[in-house]
Protein backbone atom coordinates (compact mmCIF):
# COMPACT_ATOMS: atom_id res chain seq x y z
CA UNK A 1 0.00 0.00 0.00
CA UNK A 2 1.36 3.40 -1.02
CA UNK A 3 0.19 6.46 0.89
CA UNK A 4 1.10 10.07 0.19
CA UNK A 5 -0.04 13.41 1.52
CA UNK A 6 -1.94 15.65 -0.87
CA UNK A 7 -1.55 19.20 0.38
CA UNK A 8 -4.71 21.26 0.57
CA UNK A 9 -5.04 24.33 -1.62
CA UNK A 10 -4.14 26.67 1.25
CA UNK A 11 -0.78 24.97 1.97
CA UNK A 12 0.13 23.75 -1.50
CA UNK A 13 2.59 26.55 -2.21
CA UNK A 14 4.03 26.91 1.29
CA UNK A 15 7.75 26.05 1.53
CA UNK A 16 9.09 22.73 2.72
CA UNK A 17 10.37 22.91 6.29
CA UNK A 18 13.70 21.58 7.64
CA UNK A 19 14.00 17.78 7.88
CA UNK A 20 11.71 17.60 4.80
CA UNK A 21 8.64 18.29 6.93
CA UNK A 22 5.58 19.51 5.02
CA UNK A 23 7.20 18.34 1.79
CA UNK A 24 6.28 15.48 -0.53
CA UNK A 25 5.51 13.07 2.32
CA UNK A 26 4.80 9.48 1.42
CA UNK A 27 5.33 5.97 2.75
CA UNK A 28 4.93 2.37 1.69
CA UNK A 29 3.51 -0.52 3.71
CA UNK A 30 4.51 -3.99 2.58
CA UNK A 31 4.74 -6.17 5.71
CA UNK A 32 1.75 -8.49 6.00
CA UNK A 33 0.29 -10.72 8.68
CA UNK A 34 0.29 -14.10 6.96
CA UNK A 35 -2.55 -15.39 9.14
CA UNK A 36 -4.83 -12.80 7.48
CA UNK A 37 -6.82 -13.53 4.35
CA UNK A 38 -5.55 -13.00 0.81
CA UNK A 39 -8.75 -11.11 0.08
CA UNK A 40 -8.43 -9.01 3.24
CA UNK A 41 -4.77 -8.60 4.28
CA UNK A 42 -3.55 -6.93 7.46
CA UNK A 43 -0.46 -4.74 7.22
CA UNK A 44 1.93 -4.92 10.16
CA UNK A 45 4.40 -2.13 9.28
CA UNK A 46 5.29 0.27 12.12
CA UNK A 47 3.24 3.46 12.38
CA UNK A 48 4.55 6.45 10.43
CA UNK A 49 4.80 10.05 11.66
CA UNK A 50 3.84 12.69 9.09
CA UNK A 51 4.40 16.45 9.35
CA UNK A 52 1.98 18.23 7.00
CA UNK A 53 0.90 21.83 7.42
CA UNK A 54 -2.41 22.22 9.23
CA UNK A 55 -4.76 22.53 6.27
CA UNK A 56 -8.41 21.51 6.47
CA UNK A 57 -8.27 20.08 2.94
CA UNK A 58 -5.07 18.05 3.17
CA UNK A 59 -5.75 14.36 2.60
CA UNK A 60 -3.93 11.04 2.65
CA UNK A 61 -4.16 9.42 -0.78
CA UNK A 62 -3.98 5.64 -0.56
CA UNK A 63 -3.24 3.29 -3.47
CA UNK A 64 -3.20 -0.49 -3.09
CA UNK A 65 -1.07 -2.55 -5.46
CA UNK A 66 -0.74 -6.26 -6.01
CA UNK A 67 2.40 -7.93 -7.33
CA UNK A 68 1.63 -10.71 -9.81
CA UNK A 69 4.83 -12.69 -9.38
CA UNK A 70 6.26 -16.12 -8.61
CA UNK A 71 8.43 -16.79 -5.58
CA UNK A 72 11.12 -19.40 -6.16
CA UNK A 73 12.75 -20.59 -2.90
CA UNK A 74 16.53 -20.82 -2.75
CA UNK A 75 17.59 -24.48 -3.15
CA UNK A 76 19.74 -24.27 0.00
CA UNK A 77 16.78 -23.19 2.11
CA UNK A 78 19.17 -20.89 3.98
CA UNK A 79 18.55 -17.56 2.23
CA UNK A 80 15.74 -15.66 0.48
CA UNK A 81 14.71 -16.98 -2.90
CA UNK A 82 14.03 -15.12 -6.13
CA UNK A 83 10.96 -13.19 -7.29
CA UNK A 84 10.31 -13.72 -10.98
CA UNK A 85 7.57 -12.90 -13.47
CA UNK A 86 5.17 -15.40 -14.98
CA UNK A 87 6.33 -16.88 -18.32
CA UNK A 88 5.99 -14.37 -21.14
CA UNK A 89 5.45 -11.45 -18.77
CA UNK A 90 7.58 -8.69 -17.25
CA UNK A 91 7.92 -8.15 -13.51
CA UNK A 92 6.30 -4.75 -13.18
CA UNK A 93 3.43 -2.80 -11.68
CA UNK A 94 0.89 -2.19 -14.44
CA UNK A 95 -2.80 -1.34 -14.68
CA UNK A 96 -3.71 -4.84 -13.47
CA UNK A 97 -1.60 -4.24 -10.36
CA UNK A 98 -3.85 -1.40 -9.20
CA UNK A 99 -6.22 -3.08 -6.79
CA UNK A 100 -7.92 0.06 -5.48
CA UNK A 101 -7.45 3.57 -4.15
CA UNK A 102 -9.10 6.05 -1.80
CA UNK A 103 -8.49 9.24 0.18
CA UNK A 104 -8.97 10.17 3.84
CA UNK A 105 -9.00 13.70 5.35
CA UNK A 106 -6.12 14.36 7.75
CA UNK A 107 -7.67 17.15 9.83
CA UNK A 108 -10.94 18.05 11.50
CA UNK A 109 -11.06 21.77 12.25
CA UNK A 110 -7.75 22.53 13.99
CA UNK A 111 -6.97 18.95 15.02
CA UNK A 112 -5.79 15.67 13.55
CA UNK A 113 -8.84 13.64 12.55
CA UNK A 114 -7.96 10.87 14.99
CA UNK A 115 -9.84 7.62 14.59
CA UNK A 116 -10.14 4.20 13.00
CA UNK A 117 -11.13 5.23 9.50
CA UNK A 118 -12.77 3.02 6.90
CA UNK A 119 -12.80 4.40 3.37
CA UNK A 120 -14.34 3.02 0.16
CA UNK A 121 -11.99 1.68 -2.50
CA UNK A 122 -12.29 2.83 -6.11
CA UNK A 123 -11.16 1.18 -9.32
CA UNK A 124 -8.22 2.29 -11.41
CA UNK A 125 -6.26 5.40 -10.46
CA UNK A 126 -7.43 8.77 -9.14
CA UNK A 127 -8.20 11.15 -11.99
CA UNK A 128 -6.76 14.64 -12.38
CA UNK A 129 -10.27 15.98 -11.75
CA UNK A 130 -10.50 14.17 -8.40
CA UNK A 131 -7.02 15.27 -7.32
CA UNK A 132 -7.85 18.87 -8.16
CA UNK A 133 -11.22 18.86 -6.39
CA UNK A 134 -10.27 17.02 -3.20
CA UNK A 135 -7.71 19.63 -2.10
CA UNK A 136 -10.35 22.35 -1.86
CA UNK A 137 -13.61 20.50 -1.10
CA UNK A 138 -14.67 17.92 1.54
CA UNK A 139 -13.50 14.41 0.59
CA UNK A 140 -16.92 12.83 1.07
CA UNK A 141 -18.60 15.44 -1.17
CA UNK A 142 -16.07 14.88 -3.96
CA UNK A 143 -16.54 11.11 -3.74
CA UNK A 144 -20.34 11.35 -3.73
CA UNK A 145 -20.32 13.68 -6.74
CA UNK A 146 -17.91 11.41 -8.62
CA UNK A 147 -20.08 8.35 -8.00
CA UNK A 148 -23.15 10.29 -9.11
CA UNK A 149 -21.46 11.44 -12.32
CA UNK A 150 -19.91 7.97 -12.80
CA UNK A 151 -16.41 9.45 -12.95
CA UNK A 152 -15.57 7.34 -9.89
CA UNK A 153 -16.30 3.62 -9.81
CA UNK A 154 -16.37 1.64 -6.59
CA UNK A 155 -14.91 -1.85 -6.48
CA UNK A 156 -17.70 -4.27 -7.42
CA UNK A 157 -17.03 -6.18 -4.17
CA UNK A 158 -17.63 -2.99 -2.12
CA UNK A 159 -14.14 -3.28 -0.71
CA UNK A 160 -12.74 -0.74 1.74
CA UNK A 161 -9.53 -0.05 3.61
CA UNK A 162 -9.22 0.62 7.34
CA UNK A 163 -6.44 2.64 8.93
CA UNK A 164 -5.71 4.50 12.16
CA UNK A 165 -4.82 8.18 12.60
CA UNK A 166 -3.82 9.88 15.82
CA UNK A 167 -1.92 12.97 16.93
CA UNK A 168 1.81 12.37 16.46
CA UNK A 169 2.61 13.88 19.84
CA UNK A 170 1.52 10.53 21.31
CA UNK A 171 3.27 7.19 20.96
CA UNK A 172 1.17 4.29 19.71
CA UNK A 173 0.62 2.90 23.21
CA UNK A 174 -0.18 6.33 24.68
CA UNK A 175 -3.02 7.71 22.60
CA UNK A 176 -6.58 7.53 23.88
CA UNK A 177 -9.04 5.01 22.47
CA UNK A 178 -9.72 5.92 18.85
CA UNK A 179 -13.31 6.35 17.66
CA UNK A 180 -14.54 4.27 14.73
CA UNK A 181 -15.26 6.57 11.79
CA UNK A 182 -17.28 5.09 8.94
CA UNK A 183 -18.75 8.29 7.54
CA UNK A 184 -16.91 7.93 4.20
CA UNK A 185 -18.68 4.60 3.65
CA UNK A 186 -22.00 6.45 3.44
CA UNK A 187 -21.15 7.56 -0.12
CA UNK A 188 -22.87 4.29 -1.11
CA UNK A 189 -24.65 1.43 0.65
CA UNK A 190 -22.83 1.28 3.98
CA UNK A 191 -24.17 -2.20 4.76
CA UNK A 192 -22.50 -3.63 1.66
CA UNK A 193 -19.11 -2.32 2.78
CA UNK A 194 -19.64 -3.66 6.30
CA UNK A 195 -20.76 -7.06 4.96
CA UNK A 196 -17.61 -7.29 2.86
CA UNK A 197 -15.48 -6.42 5.90
CA UNK A 198 -17.22 -9.14 7.91
CA UNK A 199 -16.68 -11.84 5.27
CA UNK A 200 -14.05 -14.22 6.68
CA UNK A 201 -14.11 -16.79 3.89
CA UNK A 202 -11.04 -17.46 1.78
CA UNK A 203 -7.43 -18.62 1.99
CA UNK A 204 -4.82 -17.22 4.30
CA UNK A 205 -1.74 -15.46 2.95
CA UNK A 206 0.24 -18.34 4.48
CA UNK A 207 -0.94 -20.51 1.57
CA UNK A 208 1.23 -18.44 -0.79
CA UNK A 209 4.28 -19.53 1.19
CA UNK A 210 3.15 -23.15 1.60
CA UNK A 211 2.56 -23.54 -2.14
CA UNK A 212 6.22 -22.71 -2.75
CA UNK A 213 7.40 -25.48 -0.40
CA UNK A 214 8.00 -29.20 -0.78
CA UNK A 215 4.81 -31.27 -0.52
CA UNK A 216 6.02 -33.17 2.55
CA UNK A 217 6.63 -29.92 4.47
CA UNK A 218 3.46 -28.36 3.06
CA UNK A 219 1.40 -31.06 4.80
CA UNK A 220 2.72 -29.87 8.17
CA UNK A 221 0.97 -26.53 7.66
CA UNK A 222 2.23 -23.17 8.88
CA UNK A 223 3.30 -24.30 12.35
CA UNK A 224 6.51 -26.05 11.36
CA UNK A 225 10.00 -24.49 11.82
CA UNK A 226 10.52 -24.89 8.07
CA UNK A 227 7.44 -22.81 7.36
CA UNK A 228 8.47 -19.96 9.67
CA UNK A 229 11.90 -19.83 8.05
CA UNK A 230 10.44 -19.78 4.56
CA UNK A 231 7.83 -17.16 5.50
CA UNK A 232 10.65 -14.89 6.69
CA UNK A 233 12.51 -15.35 3.39
CA UNK A 234 9.32 -14.91 1.36
CA UNK A 235 8.51 -11.61 3.10
CA UNK A 236 12.04 -10.31 2.58
CA UNK A 237 12.24 -11.21 -1.11
CA UNK A 238 8.75 -10.07 -2.05
CA UNK A 239 9.02 -6.93 0.09
CA UNK A 240 12.28 -5.88 -1.58
CA UNK A 241 10.91 -6.57 -5.06
CA UNK A 242 7.73 -4.60 -4.33
CA UNK A 243 9.65 -1.65 -2.87
CA UNK A 244 11.89 -1.46 -5.92
CA UNK A 245 8.98 -1.57 -8.36
CA UNK A 246 6.96 1.09 -6.49
CA UNK A 247 10.01 3.36 -6.33
CA UNK A 248 10.44 3.00 -10.10
CA UNK A 249 6.80 3.99 -10.62
CA UNK A 250 7.21 7.04 -8.36
CA UNK A 251 10.41 8.19 -10.05
CA UNK A 252 8.89 7.78 -13.50
CA UNK A 253 5.92 9.88 -12.37
CA UNK A 254 8.19 12.60 -10.99
CA UNK A 255 7.36 12.03 -7.30
CA UNK A 256 10.91 11.27 -6.14
CA UNK A 257 12.28 8.51 -3.93
CA UNK A 258 10.35 6.80 -1.15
Amino acid sequence: MLARVLKGAASMHLPELPQQWAGEEKFLTSQLDFTSLQRSPWWTDPSVVLHPYLDHHSVLLIQIFGLNAIYVPDPSGQRPGKVISHPGQILELNTQSRLGWTAVPLFDSDYVKSGVHSAPLFRGSPSAEFLQSVISLPVKDVMSEGIKKKTLKLLPTFGSVTLEFWDGHYFEEEHYELPVLNNLLTVANTKKFVDTQANKRGQELSQLVLHSMDKKIRKLGRHSPEYYQQEYFYKEAMGNAFYSLVETVLLNAGYGHL
